[in-house]
């Protein structure tokens, strides 16, 4: 039996082992190689977390990782890696947007503080509803406009368009809740934002706010408490005008019972509110269908305005205005007083008057002339005595009969005057003739045709309307009075 050769063995053990040598080698340098990735991928990951920093990038690094040759043990500790730091950046992105909440929500509160305090302080510095609204625009831009509970504007800061489109205060959606929820309600129109103001129940006004349609949040919470210091503002204006028209009340009652009693008193007293009996004033006397207090706050808070004297008295508003022409006073007293108390206001008026001891005879003029627009069925109008006409004359103390045939007839009179003509003779014959042209023509002693021509003068002249029964009637009575009255001066 032949032995193997101890040579060819040896070599051949020998080159197995080699082999084997080398290969298991190469795993163990891959291995550490994929032991360092894995810590140098695990490392990155830690610091992108403790940095805050986006982990995305490395999570698909790792992800890549997985396809390399590594151990079951190391996969899976990448794998449980890249949750863990996709569930920590997730929470982490949460805290902070949680975070960035608090602070805007803190420097909100903060702000809206900050505005209250700046209209608190504007209220106890003495500054007015100008002042509030101008810092309330100061804060939250746009434009804003303050009411009156009768919704005329006290202050506008900017431009609020279609003011008559605005629902009166109070009417809108937001005063209709119960109790203290009535002043921190801010209702939006269409792109405006409505705030009553109120005291208890009674609505004092409100405040418009334009150009800030997206108002929400602290800032409507602004707005809201702007309301409320408005309304502290409207009830302080109300006392103390309630306090003044009080007053003035109170003179005007004494000047329509007994003008003559203590005179020089009665002149101090009137100087001391602003009001110089010597200058001329005329009396309007209006009524509405509003209780008597409503009426006579109306009346005082607008005679005030136009610097004069304004009371309630036997169930009618009375006052005494600065001025000359009594009718356009009745006419801006009975719109005014129409556009506060929303209701249809009739109105009388006479004067002017100098002195407190023509007052009271004014006063009953404007009464008699109030009554006389009644009996005509002029409700809801307003006109002085001698716009009446021949039922001014019949109405008035002091008749002016040649006043009446200047304004009915003047510019007939004129026209004879200046040019000789006779229009003023074929009239008295024309209503002589029982209006007939036909007939008026063998008076005058003329053709019909001139007849007819010279009444186209007197309409030219007169106007179209002049042949309507009430105006008719009231020319023929003009012209029958020139008969008796001097012709008037021009």
């Amino acid at each position: 039996m032949t032995e193997p050769s101890p040579g060819i063995d040896d070599t051949g053990r020998s080159g197995r082992a080699g082999s084997t040598h080398s290969t298991d080698s190469a795993n163990s340098a891959n291995s550490a190689n994929s032991e360092d990735r894995t810590t140098r991928l695990a490392c990155r990951l830690l610091a992108a977390l403790a940095a805050d920093g986006d982990p995305r990038p490395l999570l698909a690094e790792i992800r890549s990782a997985e396809a390399h040759v590594v151990s079951p043990a190391e996969r899976d500790a990448l794998r449980g890696a890249a949750r863990d730091a996709e569930r920590l950046h997730r929470r982490m992105r949460g805290l902070a947007a949680l975070h960035a909440m608090a602070r805007a929500q803190s420097a909100a509160v903060e702000r809206a503080a900050a505005a209250h305090d700046r209209l608190a302080g504007l209220v106890l510095a003495g500054g007015g509803v100008t002042a509030v609204a101008q810092a309330v625009v100061d804060v939250l831009g746009g434009a804003l406009l303050v009411r009156d509970g009768d919704g005329v504007p006290l202050a506008v800061v900017g431009e609020v368009a279609d003011l008559d489109a605005l629902p009166p205060p109070g009417a809108s959606g937001s005063s209709s809740g119960q109790g203290g929820d009535r002043a921190c309600r801010a209702e939006r129109v269409g792109d405006l934002w409505l705030v009553p103001a109120t005291a208890g129940d009674e609505v004092l006004g409100d405040l418009v706010l334009a150009g800030r349609p997206d108002l929400s949040g602290p800032d409507l919470g602004i707005l809201e408490r702007a309301g409320m210091v408005a309304a502290l503002l409207l009830l302080l204006l109300r006392t103390t005008a309630a306090a003044e028209e009080r007053v003035r009340g109170e003179l005007l009652s004494d000047l329509l019972a007994d003008p003559g009693r203590d005179l020089p008193v009665v002149q101090d007293r009137a100087r001391r509110l602003g009001v110089n009996l010597d200058h001329a004033h005329c009396v309007v006397v209006a009524e509405a269908a509003v209780p008597r207090q409503r009426l006579g706050q109306a009346a005082a808070r607008h005679a005030r305005l136009l610097g004069g004297l304004g009371v309630q008295h036997r169930g009618r508003a009375v006052l005494l205005l600065p001025g000359r022409d009594a009718g356009a006073l009745a006419r801006r007293c009975a719109w005014a007083l129409s556009t506060a108390l929303r209701r249809t206001v009739t109105a009388g008026a006479a004067g002017p008057v100098r002195g407190p001891s023509g007052i009271p005879a004014a006063h009953q003029e404007a009464e008699r002339c109030l009554r006389g627009l009644v009996a005509l069925g002029r409700t809801g109008e307003a006109a002085s005595a001698g716009e009446l006409g021949f039922v001014g004359l019949l109405l008035a103390d002091r008749a002016d009969p040649g006043g009446f045939v200047r304004a009915t007839l003047g510019a007939v009179l004129d026209y004879d005057s200046a040019r000789g003509t006779e229009l003023v003779r074929t009239l008295r014959a024309y209503f002589a003739a029982g209006r007939s042209p036909g007939r008026a023509k063998d008076l005058l002693n003329v053709h019909v045709n001139t007849v007819v021509q010279r009444l186209e003068r007197v309409t030219a002249l007169l106007g179209a309307d002049w042949r309507r029964p009430d105006r008719l009637l009231q020319v023929e009575l003009a012209v029958r009075l020139l008969d008796l009255v001097p012709e008037p001066p021009a």
